[in-house]
């Protein structure tokens, strides 16, 4: 994928969008906030409870426009040091609200994009090929993936889907990280 440069205003519009869809879904579903994404997905991804690697549905109404919001959620099948804590799994999640899709990826953390914006971007590798650079945004502890329409095609076409960025954690320093899922049996419609 190219990188392009696109107008700050329209990227900084669609973060804010998509991190309040984001915390309006996990509002939804029953689960509050904690430092870092979601806290019934913290505790999936440290052991507490089973881990569900296969795609999760929902479909829920934003409160403020009482649009639906439809969603899938799925986890990485490996874990890695984000420097917040024991290692971590991500989750990637998509989202399509008034026909507007978005991607995220959300870990226990702080993603370089939270301190560096001009620095946001993840590395793609869809079934184990070359490795593409997206630029992304970031807002409500999830980074969100710019091109979102040809990346859900993507997605829904792949297998195997790699995910890497960088965490900061303070004094600790940066932490490279690597996610890997199983992107198979994705339904959309």
């Amino acid at each position: 994928m190219e990188d392009k440069k696109k107008a700050p205003g329209k990227t900084v519009y669609i973060a804010a969008i998509l991190g309040v869809t984001i915390g309006l879904l996990w509002q939804f579903g029953g689960v509050l906030l904690k430092e870092g994404p979601v806290a019934d997905t913290l505790k999936k991804v440290r052991g507490a409870a089973p881990v569900i690697t296969s795609w999760e549905y929902k479909e829920l109404r934003d409160k403020a426009t009482n649009t639906p919001v439809k969603t899938a959620a799925l986890n990485s099948i490996n874990t890695a040091n984000t420097g917040f804590g024991p290692t971590s799994r991500m989750q990637l999640i998509l989202l399509e609200c008034n026909n507007q899709k978005n991607i995220a990826v959300a870990s226990p953390g702080v993603p370089l994009c939270a301190s560096s914006p001009e620095q946001c971007s993840v590395t793609l590798t869809f079934d184990g090929g070359s490795a593409e650079k997206v630029a992304a945004g970031y807002a409500k502890n999830s980074i969100i993936l710019e091109e979102p329409e040809k990346l859900f095609k993507r997605i829904k076409s792949t297998k195997n889907l790699s995910v890497e960025t960088t965490y900061v954690s303070g004094s600790k320093g940066k932490f490279p990280c690597r996610f890997n899922f199983n992107t198979a049996g994705l339904t959309w419609n």
